[in-house]
């Protein structure tokens, strides 16, 4: 059968978005206390937990959807780590006013290009759209950069 531009579009409307859950990731967020910080505990959210016997991060994502959980997090939050999705991370970006969203997306393009390698004639793999975005929030909002080797975020 030869696919048709409707049965294409279809077919893509049932596809589910498939999420960095990497271990880098999940580190990458953790480690972000300013991030944190902003958290909205809402429905859908994807977030981690500490193991409470040994104190080590859960790499299991989990996904906000019930009142139980809700209140759990609010009443030990220190225990809970938020995984932002791509869409949320997008929107800590400030694209209100047209000017901005010009010099955002120009900014953007160079962040990717140093980050990817590109410049360099080489590709960094491994980076997920997730990874990308974060780190571009990080150093737009907070001035902060991604130290792989440490797993920690160092200020820029």
């Amino acid at each position: 059968m030869i696919p048709t531009r409707k049965s294409e579009e279809s077919n893509f409307k049932w596809k589910a978005y498939i999420m960095d859950k990497l271990p880098e990731y999940i580190r990458m967020c953790c480690k972000a206390k300013e991030i944190q910080k902003i958290w909205k505990i809402a429905d859908s959210d994807f977030y981690t937990t500490i193991k409470r016997k040994d104190k080590t991060l859960s790499y299991k994502i989990l996904i906000l959807n019930d009142w139980e959980s809700r209140h759990e997090i609010i009443d030990h939050r220190s225990l809970f780590f938020w995984i932002p999705r791509l869409d949320q991370i997008q929107d800590m970006i400030d694209w209100t006013k047209w000017e901005c969203r010009i010099i955002k997306k120009a900014q953007f393009e160079m962040h990717y290009k140093n980050i990817s390698g590109e410049q360099k004639g080489t590709f960094v793999c491994g980076k997920t759209m997730e990874q990308l975005w974060l780190t571009f929030v990080m150093s737009e909002r907070y001035s902060k950069a991604w130290d792989s080797e440490n797993e920690e975020w160092k200020t820029t």
